[in-house]
């Protein structure tokens, strides 16, 4: 039953991985974090919490998990971020360029608060090998992000995704404990698959 429960799990690929690995239940979602630099410190965010300092991860040990991934012919979903900006590192569209070659069959996915997007920014990733751009908003850039998004041709602008927009009522998580809020209004989840088919 394992193989089908989780959301959009595909049965072929759970089988793929039971007849190569041994095991069905393998991670769907890796995401590596190439920098700890937020240029935000949202409230419901545990950047506010918990600051870490400026640091890149290095490039040698980004490949080695590239690497490790394509000895298994990794073809779910990969998101070079975390709770850093990953425009935030300048190398990134070289690192997405690498990842693409090593991992062709991964759908290749840029979180980001879309501050530092533009269309140069946009063009270089999608070059590099981004399948899709995920923009959560928070407060005082909706007009700046609106104003990019509608500069782009419907082909590439279909490349986004809002999933996120900070509003008065918007439901918000508390990242398990980490942030605590008075806007916090979010109710429990029955199940969380975060922790099987998410590696961080």
């Amino acid at each position: 039953l394992s193989i089908f429960q989780a959301p959009y799990r595909l049965p072929f690929q759970r089988l793929y991985y039971l007849l190569r690995c041994g095991r069905a239940d393998f991670f769907d979602v890796i995401e590596v974090e190439t920098t700890t630099v937020c240029n935000r410190k949202c409230v419901y965010c545990p950047n506010t919490n918990f600051p870490r300092g400026s640091h890149l991860m290095e490039e040698k040990v980004f490949k080695k998990i590239v690497d490790d991934l394509a000895e298994l012919n990794y073809s779910g979903r990969f998101h070079p971020h975390w709770y850093g900006e990953p425009l935030t590192d300048k190398r990134l569209p070289k690192l997405v360029k690498y990842s693409r070659q090593k991992l062709p069959k991964a759908k290749i996915v840029i979180y980001t608060n879309g501050d530092l997007i533009s269309k140069e920014v946009f063009y270089k990733l999608l070059e590099s090998g981004v399948d899709k751009f995920n923009i959560a908003l928070h407060s005082g850039q909706t007009k700046k992000f609106k104003s990019f998004f509608e500069s782009l041709p419907k082909k590439d602008s279909s490349k986004i995704e809002i999933i996120f927009e900070a509003k008065p009522k918007q439901k918000i998580g508390n990242r398990a404990g980490l942030v605590s809020f008075k806007e916090s209004n979010a109710k429990s989840k029955k199940n969380c698959y975060f922790a099987t088919h998410y590696f961080v």
